[in-house]
């Protein structure tokens, strides 16, 4: 364990597992949070830890005396000039929104000390903090840029009332393809033990593969650590949640996401391909949306990604950012730089390609 202070707060260095005794120990660390998430939760960075996807992971805790104020989860990779950049630990899967994990009038002094603890390091070239929100990139020093955007639903207490919204054609097409399913003897379930979690899981993970084969398109989700994660939070995770369109018996489409403070981030859906006829990605989406509004969710997030089946239900978005911090100076410069070049030369070759094949 490493300590440096800075000013009225510390700055320490501490495994893993130490820094999740923290958050368990503080839940309003992440209670308070601008957007409390189940990204910054001991359950998902456990999860990621465990899986071993993460390179050199640690934490960093700000405290005031014996108190923590602010949490950052850290894992380390590799840039191009084979020095080390910091990142946010799982970052590699893409969740969001992500944040130092603190309450948000505690950000400027965190962050201040932070930066200062990271600078007077000499290990790291840069600390690049992904899927942020603008409000808590700008409290960082450095290079703020757009990376995606993430539309959301604000969720009534009666699907009905999200239902008002719609034009007249919009229902009418919506509920055609409800009692289509339903004609079909499609069943709305949800798993309620981690058994049958598990099941549900391995059914998205299979429905997925057939929907991306049938397109000829590698599965986002196909990759064995990504299994592997999500089977151990499946299994051991209450926030986990699963929901399925079963044809007798069987799964022919899943949806799963994570429930925390009221709020459902959607993290994938899936169906069977034999089964586009009856719209069951719709069908689906519609159950758990009417689901979560009776059991008084506040709101879908459907997490970054410009699917259009998204922009069907909601306008909302989120902006998403990566902050970059240098933490050495040169060699953040040099990174910074040898990226340009790399995109550069990337662009310019696609662009001679098309200009020889005309």
């Amino acid at each position: 364990m490493q300590d440096r202070r800075d000013g009225a707060l510390d700055v320490r260095r501490v495994p893993v597992p130490a820094m999740l005794a923290v958050l368990a120990d503080y839940p309003a660390l992440a209670e308070e949070m601008r957007y409390p998430g189940f990204f910054s939760s001991v359950a998902w960075l456990d999860a990621v830890h465990q899986s071993g996807n993460a390179h050199d992971a640690f934490g960093l805790i700000v405290s005031r005396g014996e108190t923590p104020v602010a949490v950052l989860p850290l894992e380390t990779s590799r840039n191009w000039l084979g020095g080390l950049d910091l990142r946010y630990l799982g970052y590699r899967f893409f969740p969001d929104p992500l944040g130092l994990i603190c309450a948000e009038r505690e950000l400027p002094e965190a962050i201040a000390a932070l930066t200062g603890y990271l600078r007077s390091e000499s290990r790291w070239d840069r600390l690049i903090l992904d899927f942020l929100l603008p409000e808590e990139a700008d409290r960082w020093p450095g290079k703020v840029r757009q990376q995606s955007k993430a539309p959301y639903l604000r969720l009534p207490q009666a699907i009905d009332t999200l239902l008002a919204d719609f034009t007249g054609k919009k229902r009418y097409k919506l509920r055609t393809k409800l009692g289509r399913a339903d004609k079909a003897g499609l069943v709305f379930t949800v798993a309620d033990t981690a058994d049958e979690k598990r099941r549900y899981l391995d059914a998205l993970f299979r429905v997925h593969a057939a929907r991306s084969a049938d397109i000829d398109r590698d599965s986002s989700i196909g990759r064995q650590e990504v299994h592997a994660l999500h089977a151990r939070l499946a299994e051991s995770c209450e926030e986990a949640m699963l929901f399925a369109l079963q044809a007798e018996g069987r799964i022919v489409a899943a949806l799963y996401g994570f429930l925390v403070q009221r709020r459902f981030s959607f993290f994938q859906i899936a169906h069977d391909p034999q089964f586009d006829k009856l719209r069951p990605g719709t069908v689906i989406l519609y159950r758990t949306i009417a689901h979560l509004c009776a059991a008084g969710t506040s709101e879908f997030n459907f997490l970054q990604g410009d699917e259009s089946y998204k922009y069907e239900w909601t306008s909302d978005t989120r902006t998403l950012v990566r902050a970059e911090v240098g933490i050495s100076a040169v060699r953040s410069r040099l990174v910074t730089s040898a990226a340009r070049a790399r995109r550069w030369g990337a662009a310019n070759s696609r662009a001679l390609g098309r200009a020889v094949s005309r």
